[in-house]
């Protein structure tokens, strides 16, 4: 009791109970003590005190309402259970000797705030924390607090179970971030609420190395008075989880003395990270410094909070996007600016770790000369105008493109994959997937395009202006066609006769495609692609109208017989003869004999001049002949229409035409 018990030579080890009351354990430089018996201060709040360079171990059952405090040494806890009110680590005074508390088995918990004393100039060694195996509990927290020293304490978790309230990394560093102190974590499983990093002045930092991490509240990086500093975090490996909804993972906040001015940091290059929301900038206070997110050969998957950018001033926002996956957790967006170095190739994926579908919408430019790969299942939106120069890949899911993509490389898009938007792509397309202008509807501009027999051009259409009424693509340069056009109807749009879609423009055309498939239309409408391939426009027609005036007559039989066994069939032949009469406008009665709109005589002089010009070689009487059959003057007594004498008289005609040429 108020005593000491040092070992000055070898090893003193104390096996029975040791009572404590502000007693002080005491190993000399290269000894060790060690107490497996229960340590206990009886419920008084008094204080146990570890000196000397040397090691103590302790493995009973130790209950210690008060303090440990470490001055100089190494104290163990290798077994049993420790509980005390606080845990103070200072600095050891001793230079290259650190002062270090280690549970390597057992468990240890710490009810109130405890405190790793970073050296200072002058007081070398700094206090330090050590998980290797068993658990400890930091109930009211764990604070690195030194604050103007070179080289700051650390917390270095290599295996166990760790949990604390909140692990605050007040500086670790000065000038420079500094990633071997601070928070390191190699192996085991962490679980904190709150975390900062920078709190005071200068730099703090935090390492996932290995192991897990999983924080439930905000964390902070960079909320220090040293303008120009601030704070950083980085995953090379292992797993790093931030729950917390509503602030995230905050970089860059204004201090209490007002500093606006922080650098602050979160890269991941290895690992899998978790993060619901990163807040760039804690307010529109955050008026100078930057905040910057990096990914460069990890796995970052964001929630639902996404991207927030705040600050303002001189605020620099960014994501710097290398190598690895960015991915979605579930559906997110984000609104800083994203750079792609030169030489890489970021994976964004529509996706959780899961490969469930979730959408990624990125409203900042993207600009630098790396490239961009796009897999996942759900659809990546780029809303802004973007520079990037290397080349996009689909893998898989949907790239919408809503802005203008100039000065980039190519565009390839794979089997099962879709590119669509309202945008504008300088760039030629290769597409063996889907593209699919707009946004239902809309139109999508781009510089080239090459399909293969696998691609499809989808085209809704819901009205009769392009880009807000249907479905447009426009290509710049040369089209080269194959695959299959598909069209189709949305929002209950039913076109009428006359209508005209321009579906699809080009500088230079070659190929067709292989399938076209439209929507069905009216029983008395058809559709007309003739001119597909010519000026890109489906036409819609009255069924029988085959030369396009927007009425069903006989100079349609002249251009149905002028088209028999080309573009028309036997079966044109029928419908017309159903449709005759019709107008744009005017459905046909199926079954009905149909009204003639002209008189019978005015259709025989068409008839009489089909006659002359399809068979120079007729003879005038067989020509009167059929023009007697015809009815010119009908019977009024005859129980034959006009028009139906009309048809008798052309199928006449066909036929003595066959005979005459047998």
């Amino acid at each position: 009791n108020a005593g000491i018990l040092q070992a000055t030579s070898g090893t003193l080890s104390a096996q029975g109970p040791v009572g404590t009351s502000n007693g002080t354990f005491a190993a000399d430089d290269g000894e060790t003590l060690l107490v497996s018996g229960n340590i206990s201060d009886g419920g008084s709040g008094n204080n146990l005190t570890k000196t000397g360079a040397g090691t103590l171990t302790i493995s009973g059952t130790n209950t210690i309402s008060g303090d440990i405090t470490i001055n100089q040494g190494i104290l163990n806890v290798s077994a049993g259970s420790t509980s005390v009110a606080a845990l103070s680590v200072n600095r050891s005074g001793i230079s290259g000797i650190p002062s270090r508390f280690v549970v390597d088995g057992g468990m240890f918990i710490a009810s109130s705030l405890s405190n790793l004393m970073g050296s200072d100039v002058g007081f070398p060694g700094p206090g330090q924390f050590v998980l290797q195996a068993g658990s400890a509990q930091f109930n009211g927290g764990l604070k690195s607090s030194q604050v103007f020293g070179p080289i700051g304490g650390f917390i270095r978790i290599e295996g166990g179970a760790f949990s604390a309230t909140d692990v605050n990394i007040v500086r670790n560093s000065a000038g420079t971030v500094d990633f071997a102190s601070g928070w390191v974590i190699t192996g085991g499983d962490a679980n904190v609420g709150t975390i900062e990093l920078g709190s005071t002045n200068s730099n703090g930092a935090l390492s996932v190395e290995g192991g897990a991490l999983t924080a439930t509240g905000p964390i902070t990086i960079a909320r220090q008075s040293s303008p120009g500093r601030g704070g950083a975090m980085r995953v090379t490996g292992g797993t790093f989880v931030s729950t917390d909804a509503t602030d995230g993972i905050i970089l860059s906040q204004q201090d209490e003395d007002g500093n606006a001015d922080q650098i602050a940091s979160a890269s991941f290059s290895g690992g899998v990270s978790t993060v619901e929301k990163f807040k760039m900038g804690y307010d529109a206070n955050v008026n100078a410094g930057s905040a910057t997110i990096t990914v460069d050969g990890g796995m970052l998957y964001i929630g639902s909070g996404g991207v927030e950018v705040n600050g303002s001033g001189t605020f620099a926002a960014a994501m710097n996007l290398s190598s690895g996956t960015l991915g979605a957790r579930t559906n997110w967006a984000g609104a800083a600016d994203i750079m792609l170095p030169m030489g890489g190739n970021i994976n964004i994926k529509a996706a959780d770790a899961a490969d469930l579908p979730h959408d990624i919408t990125l409203n900042g430019n993207v600009s630098g000369a790396g490239s961009l790969t796009k897999s996942g299942a759900g659809t990546l939106t780029l809303t802004r105008d973007n520079t990037y120069g290397g080349t996009t890949i689909v893998h898989a899911g949907a790239l919408v493109i809503d802005g203008t993509h100039t000065f980039g490389g190519e565009y390839t898009i794979d089997a099962g994959a879709r590119l669509a938007g309202n945008g504008i792509i300088e760039s030629i397309v290769h597409s063996t997937g889907t593209i699919s202008p707009g946004g239902s509807p809309g139109t999508l501009t781009i510089g080239a395009l090459e399909m293969d027999g696998n691609a499809a051009l989808q085209i809704e259409l819901g009205g009769t202006t392009a880009g807000s009424g249907y479905d447009r693509l426009v290509v710049e340069g040369a089209a080269m066609l194959d695959g299959t056009l598909d069209v189709s109807f949305v929002n209950g749009f039913v076109p009428a006769a006359g209508d005209t879609f321009d579906v699809f423009d080009w500088g230079a055309l070659s190929g067709t495609f292989a399938t076209v498939t439209l929507p069905e239309l009216p029983a008395d409408l058809r559709w007309n692609g003739s001119q597909l391939y010519n000026t890109g426009e489906l036409i819609v027609r009255l069924a029988g109208d085959f030369n396009g005036d927007g009425a069903v007559d006989a100079a349609d039989y002249v251009a149905w017989r002028k088209g028999l066994g080309m573009s028309y069939t036997q079966t044109d032949y029928n419908v017309w003869r159903v449709q005759y009469g019709q107008t744009a406008g005017k459905s046909a009665n199926v079954g009905a004999s149909a009204s003639v709109p002209e008189p019978v005589f005015a259709l025989m002089l068409i008839i009489a001049a089909l006659i002359l010009s399809s068979h120079r070689g007729l003879a005038v009487s067989q020509t009167r002949m059929l023009s007697r059959r015809a009815g010119v003057r009908s019977n009024p007594r005859s129980p034959i229409s006009p028009v139906d004498q009309l048809f008798i008289s052309i199928r006449e005609h066909d036929e003595s035409e066959r005979l005459c040429f047998a």
